[in-house]
């Protein structure tokens, strides 16, 4: 049973939400003297999004909330929802423009 324990902990892990690492707080611990870890963002539309944050991601005719994170030591959009809220900045003119029809 103990040679199955890192596997079930692997499982267990495999199945929280994507968001769930970065919800709980967890940052990397500090660098060694010398060394400093990379600059990892995202992008969407040329802006840059930092390690957590969401961004509406628009592909085509479908739109969806994500989250950036990492996948495979690479930065990623995971998705969270679908659709997009509208931004609080946004004008009335935007928000009707983002507005699904009908």
């Amino acid at each position: 049973m103990r040679r199955f324990r890192p596997i079930l902990a692997a499982l267990a892990a495999l199945a929280l939400p994507p968001t769930a690492f970065a919800q709980s707080g967890w940052t990397p611990p500090p660098a060694k003297d010398g060394f400093a870890y990379p600059d990892c963002y995202c992008t969407n539309r040329g802006e840059r999004v930092e390690m957590g944050g969401r961004a509406c991601i628009r592909i085509g005719s479908v739109e969806y909330t994500a989250v950036c994170g990492m996948s495979l030591n690479n930065p990623a959009w995971r998705k969270v929802e679908d659709g997009c809220a509208p931004q609080p900045g946004a004008s009335l003119l935007e928000r009707l423009e983002q507005a699904e029809p009908g």
